[in-house]
């Protein structure tokens, strides 16, 4: 996830959630907020999916923000991580 707020414009990214909900509720506080804090957001959202050619509405609850990484291992220098499973991650 990342916002950037430059002259005005403002650029969201955050993988996996609708991009209308990303325009309309989550504003540069919302990312501050979950990167600095223990808080993470949960969103409700609706999308269309397929199945064997059917099409389904499907409402789903989806984690929107959250500073904890479940893909990488921080070392004792935070601006270091490598991949979990990583030989020298075993402590």
């Amino acid at each position: 996830m990342y916002y950037l707020d430059c002259h005005g414009m403002k650029f969201k990214k955050d993988k996996g959630i609708v991009g209308a909900v990303k325009e309309k509720l989550i504003n540069g506080e919302y990312y501050i907020d979950a990167l600095l804090g223990d808080t993470f957001y949960v969103n409700n959202q609706t999308r269309i999916a397929v199945k064997d050619h059917q099409l389904y509405t499907l409402q789903e609850n989806k984690k929107a923000l959250c500073a904890n990484d479940t893909k990488r291992f921080i070392t004792d220098d935070p601006t270091f991580t490598r991949a979990l499973g990583h030989y020298k991650n075993r402590v």
